[in-house]
């Protein structure tokens, strides 16, 4: 690709991508980014928000080291599409409906992605006013400081913030929505780092219990928490994790539907890397 502006649509209109977003809270558009890069494989996610001297917004910027955005399969690229995704088959991944980046229009009027993939870099504008609209265009890692250090990963900057757009509840509010949202799966990936204006975001409240068990020559390791507050968009499920703490299964608990009662279990195994999803179902 050249070194210059490419006009790309996706095959909706604005109105029809904003009908979708409608009832959205503003700070879920940052859920959206982070998991975004949580699914790309990252295990580091970086949020940063400069205000003003009036604590007006300035700007986003969400950076993550996952596996960056490959432009290069053209129409087959996932940031192309909307209402579909590449993840669907993906057990692991949080967005499946390939509508996610489209959320920053209830916080900015402008979202530019940075990103780094395979050895290309390549930068991406939406503007609110037009959101089925993207300018691509090739570019360097040193545009944006964060990707100079990776092998691969995106930033996300937002910008042009109005009274039209939502706004944001504070930063200590902020640190705890980001743990209620991301802290079962910080969990369970204990390598993986979200860090807020340089605070990591922390694991919330909970009871956990490890327990171990042998069954026909394998281990397994279980986990169980139970948290003192409601995770904000994952239900009570029980995770099934291979040795490389991959998920190959999960279903609901039956403690999804207890009312004040929230649960996460994990069991790791390397007799889960045989799980076929076609062949086992949960009772």
């Amino acid at each position: 690709m050249q070194n210059e502006d490419i006009e790309l649509s996706v095959q909706v209109t604005s109105d029809s991508i904003k009908k979708k977003f409608k009832t959205l809270e503003p700070i879920k558009a940052i859920f959206e980014l982070i998991w975004n890069g949580l699914d790309a494989c990252a295990d580091r996610v970086v949020i940063n928000i400069e205000r003003n001297e009036l604590d007006g917004l300035v700007s986003i910027t969400v950076s993550d080291n996952g596996n960056g955005i490959n432009f290069d399969q053209g129409e087959e690229c996932g940031f192309l599409k909307f209402d579909d995704s590449n993840k669907k088959a993906d057990i692991n991944t949080h967005g499946k409906d390939g509508i996610g980046r489209f959320s920053f229009h209830k916080l900015s009027n402008n979202a530019e992605w940075y990103t780094k993939n395979n050895g290309n870099s390549y930068k991406a504008t939406i503007h609110e006013s037009n959101l089925h609209k993207i300018i691509l265009k090739s570019t360097k890692d040193t545009e944006y400081p964060f990707l100079m250090k990776e092998k691969s990963g995106t930033t996300v900057q937002l910008t042009g913030f109005n009274a039209s757009n939502g706004s944001l509840p504070s930063d200590e509010k902020i640190l705890n929505l980001l743990s209620c949202e991301f802290g079962w799966f910080l969990a369970y990936h204990q390598t993986a780092k979200i860090l807020f204006d340089g605070v990591r975001v922390h694991v919330p409240k909970n009871d956990v219990k490890h327990e171990s068990a042998e069954l026909e020559g394998y281990e397994f390791n279980i986990s169980v928490f139970r948290w003192h507050d409601k995770p904000t968009s994952e239900k009570s499920y029980i995770y099934f994790t291979d040795k490389n703490n991959k998920v190959v299964y999960k279903d609901l608990s039956r403690f999804n539907k207890k009312l004040g009662f929230y649960t996460s279990a994990v069991i790791s195994s390397k007799f889960n890397s045989k799980f076929d999803n076609d062949l086992y179902e949960m009772d």
